[in-house]
C-alpha cells in the first residue's frame, strides 16, 4: 500500500466519522466518506476492546490485506473499525464481507449521500 493511500492524520479521521456514512457489519465498522480523489485511502482503529497489541495488529493486517486486494471503489476514505470478531475468521471470511460493504456503499450512492453538512445559523 503506498503511502497516499493511508489515512494517519487525526484530522483526516475526524473528517471521515463527521461527514462519512458508518456501515455496521458483524467483523468490522467501515465509514466511507468522499475525498475527492482519484484513489481511496484506508484508514484503520483498532480499539484494545479487540485485544492485546498482536490482535490489534493481526487485525489491522487482515483489514490492510482486504482493502489492497479488493480495491474497487475510487474516491472514499475508508476508516475501519475491527471487532473482536475478527479474530476468529478467515482472510475470505473478512473480504468476503469487505465486498459485502462495499456493496452496500455503491448501493447507498456511495457516500456522497452522506449527512449534509448542518445549515448556518442565522
Amino acid at each position: 500500500m503506498r503511502p497516499a493511500e493511508r489515512i494517519v492524520r487525526g484530522s483526516e479521521f475526524r473528517k471521515a466519522f463527521r461527514q462519512g456514512i458508518r456501515l455496521d457489519g458483524r467483523l468490522f465498522v467501515m465509514v466511507a466518506a468522499v475525498n475527492g480523489r482519484a484513489y481511496s485511502r484506508l484508514g484503520l482503529a483498532a480499539s484494545r476492546k479487540v485485544g492485546g497489541a498482536v490482535a490489534r495488529n493481526r487485525a489491522k493486517r487482515v483489514l490492510r490485506e482486504s482493502f489492497r486486494q479488493l480495491k474497487t471503489l475510487a474516491g472514499f476514505d475508508l476508516v475501519l473499525i475491527p471487532k473482536p470478531e475478527i479474530l476468529r475468521c478467515t482472510q475470505a471470511e473478512v473480504q468476503r464481507e469487505y465486498q459485502d460493504r462495499l456493496r452496500r456503499l455503491a448501493a447507498r450512492g456511495g457516500a456522497r449521500r452522506a449527512r449534509p453538512s448542518p445549515p448556518d445559523a442565522h
